[in-house]
């Protein structure tokens, strides 16, 4: 017989931090920033965009949820370069658009 105990790691109590991803003050996507669960000393970035439908120009842009998209980063990596390098893989170009902490979505 077996046993398995899960410690709990004294990273895992710190909050996942949220982002809202905006252009010309419209939310695109939602980001979260968080502790990895397992990999101790590295964190999860995970961007879920919100659909496109329209242009940027014109706002005429009509939002529905798509598939997240994850990365895992070592600590020595600033939030920033990890968040726009998540930002990227779902294609949307980070100087298009303001990154903004928030408590709530």
């Amino acid at each position: 017989m077996h046993f398995v105990f899960l410690l709990k790691k004294e990273n895992s109590t710190k909050m996942t931090d949220r982002y809202e991803i905006l252009h010309k003050g419209r939310r695109i996507g939602l980001a979260y920033v968080s502790p990895h669960p397992d990999f101790e000393g590295h964190f999860v970035v995970s961007i879920i965009p919100l659909e496109r439908k329209g242009k940027w120009e014109d706002d005429t842009l009509e939002i529905h949820l798509e598939g997240p998209h994850s990365d895992i980063f070592a600590n020595s990596i600033d939030v920033t370069t990890a968040i726009n390098d998540v930002l990227s893989q779902a294609a949307i170009e980070d100087w298009k658009v303001q990154v903004r902490a928030v408590k709530h979505f």
